[in-house]
């Protein structure tokens, strides 16, 4: 089993990996033109993030509530996600664009499962 601070330091890395896939969404939505796949963005296990959760992780990790909420929250937010991407896809960049918004859905998805992450990274900082 890994020390407190190595896994402090996976599950900040698995936070970075979300933040940053994020942003190239993000970015592409920006550019009107997403190189995002809808059917694949809607998948949790696509991403970075969804492939570390979906690997071995230390058993450490997998004891208590977070492992679980955070595989449901970001499901959710792959959900999210992949809606924003057909928007983008069907030419409705503006469309997208709000439903990425800091009230959306998406948001929130996102929102949810970053304190989520945050809290689980909390849990080895004592």
């Amino acid at each position: 089993m890994a020390q407190r601070a190595d896994l402090v330091q996976q599950v900040q890395k698995a936070l970075q990996a979300h933040n940053t896939w994020k942003a190239q969404l993000a970015a592409s939505m920006g550019s009107g033109a997403s190189g995002f796949d809808p059917d694949k963005t809607r998948l949790d296990n696509q991403c970075p993030l969804g492939q570390w959760l979906a690997g071995s992780l230390d058993p450490a990790l997998t004891k208590g509530p977070h492992l679980d909420k955070v595989k449901k929250l970001h499901a959710e937010f792959h959900a999210a996600a992949g809606r924003v991407v057909r928007l983008a896809h069907l030419g409705l960049t503006g469309d997208a664009k709000e439903a990425m918004e800091p009230d959306s859905s998406y948001a929130q998805a996102s929102m949810q499962l970053t304190m989520a992450m945050v809290a689980w990274r909390a849990t080895f900082e004592k």
